[in-house]
């Protein structure tokens, strides 16, 4: 299952639970147990720390708007 992938962002990210994909831009969005969503340039292994929730982002998905929705354990919260 491994065979022709890669690790990113090793040691930059911790307790991530999901990640979505943005094929059109190359970046993985994750939630982390801090409350950071993290973005990830794949090409670049480029980590930022995107936008904190201030809560526990569990899952991400990208709505037909393009804005990602994030299923947070304490809120909800749209980001544009």
């Amino acid at each position: 299952m491994l065979l022709g992938s890669e690790n990113v962002a090793e040691g930059q990210v911790f307790g991530p639970e999901d990640l979505v994909y943005d094929a059109d831009k190359g970046l993985v969005y994750t939630g982390c147990e801090d409350g950071w969503i993290k973005r990830i340039t794949v090409n670049e292994s480029v980590v930022e720390d995107w936008v904190n929730t201030g809560g526990r982002p569990l899952g991400l998905v990208f709505d037909g708007n393009g804005d990602l929705i994030v299923a947070d354990a304490y809120k909800v919260t749209v980001l544009k």
